[in-house]
């Protein structure tokens, strides 16, 4: 029996009235923009099925929506942690697909009876390093939430797919965690994104046009920031932006306003993707520029406010550039004592920081690695085994004197160099030869022979690399210097020489990083130069590695690529 609904049981003026009120209720407040794939750089769900003969692929995410998602070229494919084809999948797994931006570059799919079993290392997360301690990792995941994993020492690190070690992982470096179980955060292999985590340049800019259907951006005046000011330098005609990234006066600005901003003045991090220079992070300028070269006295996390040298105070924000050995960190990189370029935005003594370069560089890019500089007499050479004497250690870029010995172990695998006539040295020939001899023998006299002197690069007390010359230097005009290569070029009078951009020497007087407005050319001619884990020749440095070295004036002794 069908029900019968009168027209009279709901008065006309109570619906209109509610109806009204809805309607407000809807406008009043909108519904907030939810996460999609793009903005996520993840898709989890089902797979509906396998779209334009293998060129994509149909997906219902685990909240119900669906998506048509393209497939890189170089797209990648596993099936319970094993590599497998696009052929092995089939409509209704579960796939979790990681994006960079519209492409679909890797899918892993699950296709285990057991529900409750994962294949090793078949767990996985990703996300941008913002922490590194001892056993633990904090990374920012594609929610922008924050998490914690802990890792050991049998952890293993690759880097464009050869090894590495814990210890050569930066914050703001983009990785790939992998887990053996599914409900333990121990992780059993980390796999870090190359050059492309690395920023590739800080540009200014006046916004011209906008196109918010392509997001694709157009700029005037075009600057790069080198050596501390601002040079002139070009970008394409148009260049694609995250449109998650924008800020202005320290607040989010929505993307479909950007348009608005015609004629303002825009910061904007640049990086390389697939080849393609892309804007990762933009700031509007608000009112005007103002430039400090300062260190950080202290820093109020709860006001977002930091206290510089000279008295001066700046806020900072989530939308603040911080720019940190050569990547886009997240603000707590920054802390107390930090040497830093900022560019502030404001008027008076209100002032809000658009952009923050920290210029701290250390042998160590984390509180994690044991990377030891000495240098000494080499007093006593053994099989496996060297003592120094009258040495030096390197501590906060700086040489320490230390009168007593100091004992250190070498292998088949440390890299020796005669500094000298820059041959390489094997383990052998050091042992055998006379580098290190008894002063008070006969044999050492008639043949005028002396201890050698040593530069020496350690993890912990094992030997990395070492050079060794017959006589000592004078270290207390050496410097340490970082910075980025510009260029290499191999001169008939002095050899092979380095220039190095946006590089800066340690000031033991000031006790911080003082910025070159220069950039500095320096002769590589017989340094010890040492590129992931060996030792290199000057040709096989390149424009753009970032550096960490040890030098007499214009005289290169050892050359650290970070």
């Amino acid at each position: 029996m069908k029900r019968k609904i009168t027209k009279s049981f709901i008065p006309v003026k109570i619906l209109i009235l509610v109806l009204s009120l809805s309607l407000i209720g809807t406008i009043a407040s909108p519904p907030a923009l939810a996460a999609t794939p793009y903005s996520q750089g993840y898709i989890e769900g089902y797979l509906l099925q396998i779209t334009g003969g293998g060129a994509g692929l149909a997906i219902e995410s685990y909240e119900g929506t669906r998506y048509n998602l393209a497939l890189s070229a170089n797209a990648t494919f596993t099936m319970d942690g094993i590599t497998a084809r696009l052929s092995d999948f089939r409509a209704g797994m579960e796939i979790y697909a990681v994006l960079q931006g519209n492409y679909i570059v890797s899918v892993e799919g699950y296709a285990s009876a057991n529900p409750g079993y994962i294949s090793p290392g078949s767990k996985v997360r990703t996300g941008v390093v913002t922490s590194i301690e001892p056993e633990q990792l904090e990374i920012t995941l594609p929610t922008s939430e924050k998490a914690v994993f802990a890792f050991y020492p049998g952890t293993v690190v690759t880097r464009g797919g050869k090894a590495a070690n814990m210890d050569s992982l930066y914050e703001g470096d983009r990785v790939k965690l992998f887990f053996d179980t599914a409900d333990a955060d121990l992780i059993s292999r980390i796999q870090v994104e190359g050059p492309s985590v690395e920023i590739k340049g800080l540009y200014k800019g006046v916004i011209r046009l906008v196109d918010t259907t392509s997001d694709m951006i157009s700029l005037d005046n075009v600057e790069m920031l080198q050596n501390g000011t601002w040079v002139a330098a070009e970008l394409p005609v148009k260049v694609p932006y995250e449109r998650t990234n924008i800020y202005t006066a320290g607040r989010p600005l929505n993307a479909s306003n950007l348009k608005y901003y015609r004629g303002k003045t825009l910061y904007a991090v640049g990086r390389e993707v697939f080849g393609r220079e892309r804007l990762d992070k933009m700031v509007v300028l608000n009112q005007y520029e103002a430039s400090y070269q300062e260190k950080i006295d202290n820093i109020n996390w709860y006001t977002e406010a930091l206290e510089m040298s000279n008295n001066k105070n700046l806020s900072f924000n989530d939308g603040t550039i911080i720019i940190k050995s050569g990547r886009l960190v997240d603000k707590y990189a920054l802390n107390q004592e930090a040497d830093i370029l900022a560019l502030a935005d404001g008027r008076g003594g209100t002032a809000v920081a658009d952009v923050v370069c920290v210029l701290n560089e250390n042998l160590n890019n984390s509180g994690i690695g044991e990377h030891y500089l000495y240098a000494g007499r080499l007093d006593k050479i053994v099989e496996n085994q060297v003592e120094l004497d009258d040495f030096y250690c390197l501590e906060e870029n700086k040489w320490v004197s230390l009168k007593d010995s100091k004992e250190l172990y070498y292998d088949n695998d440390t890299a020796i160099i005669n500094l000298k006539t820059g041959e390489p040295i094997s383990s052998r020939e050091l042992l055998n030869g006379n580098y290190a001899v008894d002063e008070d023998s006969d044999y050492v006299s008639d043949h005028n022979l002396a201890d050698w002197f040593a530069y020496i690069y350690t993890d912990g007390d094992r030997i990395t690399a070492m050079g060794v010359q017959p006589k000592a230097d004078s270290i207390l005009s050496q410097r340490i210097t970082s910075g980025t290569i510009e260029k290499l070029e191999e001169d008939e009078q002095v050899g092979w020489t380095v220039s190095v951009r946006d590089a800066s020497d340690w000031s033991e007087h000031r006790s911080r990083w003082m910025l070159k407005n220069n950039s500095l050319r320096m002769s590589l001619d017989h340094a010890v130069i040492y590129k992931n884990g060996a030792l290199a020749d000057p040709d096989m440095l390149a424009a753009g590695d970032r550096v960490y070295l040890l030098r007499d004036d214009f005289k290169v002794k050892l050359l650290l690529i970070k």
